[in-house]
């Protein structure tokens, strides 16, 4: 899913409040109004990793501290949370935004027509089918594809489809190597914008000098900033 400019406002905004300063407020007004061993047993509540008692100890807290909710849950445990997320979410979206760029500016680095390829073969309005695999197995297993969406970088490149193969006839045109699907036109492809400058071959997953992210995970962000028709299977 595509981040608007006015989404990531509201992002932004929502990530400058901070829910654990207004916890620490009402956790004064608590501290002042029960006794030192309650409020030790409550500390631990709070910093319990067993969710529901850590909960139930914020529900405590905002009842008696009287806890002020800018974002109307009126629940310090939710409003961390959604601080959490929304402050992931900022972060992952200009990261994001970082790998679209670099992969404009792999593009510009190759000839013309292999840019058009890609623009004309995987862009908007394009049928394509795109593969990965999670880097962390035992994290992501049984992930969603809005997922490699949101976070490119936690992915790697297993295959892409275009049904036709015609990206992989035009690759092959200026490359001059016979391609047999569009994958192997597409990793050839990357793995030579890794290893440009280089006299030795470059894994699509190295960053080569200039750019901030390496191909693989800039062209997962590109396609999948671009393509709206884009159907991703993850860990197939």
């Amino acid at each position: 899913m595509k981040i608007t400019r006015k989404q990531l406002r509201r992002l932004v905004t929502e990530a400058m409040f901070s829910p654990r300063a207004a916890r620490a407020t009402a956790r004064g007004k608590v501290q002042k109004s029960i006794p030192a061993g309650k409020m030790s047993k409550l500390d631990d509540m709070l910093d319990s990793e067993d969710e529901e008692a850590a909960i139930q100890g914020h529900h405590i807290l905002d009842t008696l501290g009287d806890y002020d909710s800018p974002m109307g849950t009126e629940s310090s445990y939710q409003d961390i949370e959604d601080h959490d997320q929304a402050m992931e979410d900022v972060s992952l979206a200009y990261k994001k935004a970082s790998m679209v760029d670099d992969f404009e500016k792999y593009m510009d680095a190759e000839d013309p027509t292999i840019a058009s390829s890609l623009y004309r073969r995987l862009y908007k309005g394009s049928d394509v089918h795109l593969y990965v695999t999670s880097v962390d197995q035992k994290k992501n297993l049984d992930t969603p594809g809005s997922e490699v969406i949101r976070n490119p970088e936690a992915f790697h490149l297993m295959a892409i489809n275009t049904n036709d193969n015609d990206f992989a006839y035009e690759v092959e045109k200026v490359l001059r190597i016979e391609f047999g699907d569009d994958t192997e036109a597409i990793f050839a492809l990357l793995e030579k914008m890794a290893t440009e400058g280089s006299v030795i071959v470059r894994p699509i997953g190295h960053v080569p000098e200039g750019y901030q992210f390496s191909p693989e995970h800039a062209f997962i962000a590109w396609i999948t900033e671009n393509n709206p028709n884009l159907r991703i299977f993850v860990d197939p």
